[in-house]
């Protein structure tokens, strides 16, 4: 009805996600409220944050570090990443860390709702699909790693994706087909270029 429920001002503020919103007045901490605007929680050494997502937050610390907190404000994984993902999306986190000592400087991994490291942080690159990423080694092939399984494929490819109950992969040779979840092959022309198939 357009009438305001909370007569109080913020210099900045998140949207409410699952009951909560992240606030900060000017010159002031950052308070978690719920939607009457009463305080739930207080965040200290927190210079960011960004709103709750599957019951964890991204929080960003006074040394450019990021980390996960939970909805109660606890911190369940400590700032040590250099950048992630704002928001955690079917229980996972993609997250980076810079390696001077590599020609590649971002190294790219995926973690769990607490940290958990579920891919190694060592990758180029990876890229986030319904169902799962993309994962790029240092010779530019691509493994596949499933969110329903929990399982990766072998570097044998040079793009793949998730494409409704099957993967569309890039060979070599830039041709492009098809296979099973289980690694069957179930196309054989093979085509210079696709659509996918989605549902």
């Amino acid at each position: 009805n357009f009438n305001e429920p909370l007569q109080d001002y913020f210099r900045d503020a998140t949207h409410f996600s699952e009951g909560v919103a992240f606030t900060v007045k000017t010159g002031g901490q950052i308070n978690a409220i719920n939607e009457n605007g009463e305080i739930l929680f207080s965040l200290s050494d927190v210079e960011e944050i960004y709103a709750l997502s599957e019951g964890r937050a991204v929080y960003k610390d006074e040394n450019k570090q990021f980390g996960l907190l939970d909805n109660n404000g606890q911190i369940v994984c400590s700032a040590k990443f250099d950048d992630c993902e704002r928001f955690l999306k079917d229980d996972v986190l993609m997250v980076m860390q810079k390696d001077n000592s590599k020609k590649s400087k971002e190294k790219w991994g995926i973690v769990g709702r607490n940290g958990e490291v579920l891919i190694p942080i060592k990758y180029p690159k990876i890229v986030r699909y319904e169902k799962g990423f993309t994962i790029f080694n240092d010779s530019r092939k691509a493994a596949w790693y499933d969110l329903e399984s929990n399982t990766v494929s072998s570097f044998d490819f040079y793009d793949i994706v998730r494409d409704g109950n099957m993967l569309c992969y890039k060979n070599k040779k830039g041709k492009y087909r098809w296979m099973s979840l289980k690694g069957v092959e179930n196309m054989h022309p093979v085509y210079d270029e696709v659509t996918l198939f989605g549902n």
